[in-house]
């Protein structure tokens, strides 16, 4: 029976093992880059600036809240969106869902562009104006809170 208990101790044991080496491997290094629905890598650096970049997850409310009003004001910002902290599948699924079009929707995953960019909350918003650096937007985008968004060289909403 003891040497049941071990065998079973050990298994138990690579499989936690084994849990925290897939999690780490999700764990990205801080990086600009992000990913395509049909799984291209590309640079946020590489976008053409003036750009606002919505960091949001599938989980979170107010990031589900403010969607819809985003969506209203994708092209006049030049918004695009990316999912973190969750999969890749949950993400696509999401943006899908929530009528997020393909080409404004990119997979950042676990770390990445969050540290990259020292993203500290869900939903953060990132006002990429140039010649500047990026501007973090923390917290649900309203009406109210939409002139956050303004590039000094443009009129503010």
């Amino acid at each position: 029976m003891k040497s049941l208990a071990k065998v079973v101790l050990m298994a138990l044991g690579l499989l936690g093992l084994g849990y925290v080496l897939h999690t780490l491997s999700l764990v990205r290094p801080a990086s600009p880059t992000v990913y395509t629905p049909r799984g291209n890598e590309i640079s946020l650096e590489d976008l053409p600036r003036p750009v606002r970049i919505n960091f949001f997850a599938p989980w979170c409310p107010p990031c589900r809240r403010e969607i819809p009003f985003l969506l209203s004001h994708v092209r006049e910002l030049n918004l695009v969106f990316v999912g973190v902290q969750d999969t890749r599948d949950n993400v696509f699924a999401f943006a899908k869902r929530n009528g997020i079009p393909e080409n404004r929707v990119y997979y950042g995953g676990y770390g990445g562009p969050v540290k990259y960019y020292r993203v500290q909350a869900l939903p953060t918003t990132l006002v990429l104006c140039p010649g500047k650096d990026p501007q973090a937007v923390l917290g649900e985008i309203t009406e109210e809170r939409l002139p956050l968004l303004s590039c000094p060289t443009e009129n503010p909403r």
